[in-house]
């Protein structure tokens, strides 16, 4: 398998493109080759100042939870995607073990994890892993789109690659751009 390159945020406006480890699915999750991914206003807010919500930056992380790309592997009770499917990653991944889970409102989780927040790497990197029922297959006719095939720049997007990382993340902190995205794969 190829190697792992990640957006490695070692504090405000310190980013580096760094070999990381190839992540290791567990039977309930799949291994993802990030296609791209969205940079929104809590990656900028963490890029910035080092801090975001409750969490702040106090060891290097990988930052992004907005992506999508292909599953390269698919963990042994993963029986709702196969290798191939192109998937959209939902970002949160909840305990499942208190009442709000149990009922099947894991958005008010009272202990969630979110991709690119302590404790939980994000996703802008070549591979990733992740729960597999948050990740959620595409359409086809969404490929182009994903894929840089239609350029969106006229509208409201700027395409970088992931080693542009810290260019992308200064045009959104100056506001210039409503959305970006970086292109983990060429």
């Amino acid at each position: 398998m190829a190697e792992n390159y990640a957006a490695v945020l070692h504090g405000p406006y310190h980013i580096k493109i760094e070999k990381w480890p190839m992540p290791e699915i567990d039977e309930n999750e799949v291994l993802v080759k990030i296609a791209c991914v969205g940079i929104c206003g809590s990656d900028v807010k963490l890029y910035s100042s080092g801090k975001c919500g409750r969490d702040i930056l106090d060891e290097p992380i990988v930052i992004g939870h907005e992506a999508a790309g292909v599953v390269v592997k698919v963990g042994s009770k993963v029986d709702t995607l196969k290798v191939g499917d192109r998937v959209a990653i939902e970002p949160t991944q909840p305990c499942r073990a208190c009442e709000f889970c149990k009922r099947g409102k894991y958005n008010l989780c009272d202990t969630p994890r979110y991709c690119s927040s302590m404790g939980a790497p994000g996703n802008l990197c070549n591979y990733y892993k992740h729960v597999a029922d948050f990740c959620h297959k595409y359409p086809p006719a969404l490929e182009a789109v994903a894929s840089g095939a239609i350029d969106l720049k006229k509208f409201i997007t700027h395409h970088y690659s992931l080693e542009k990382t810290k260019e992308a993340l200064d045009l959104a902190k100056s506001g210039d751009a409503m959305k970006i995205i970086i292109h983990v794969q060429n």
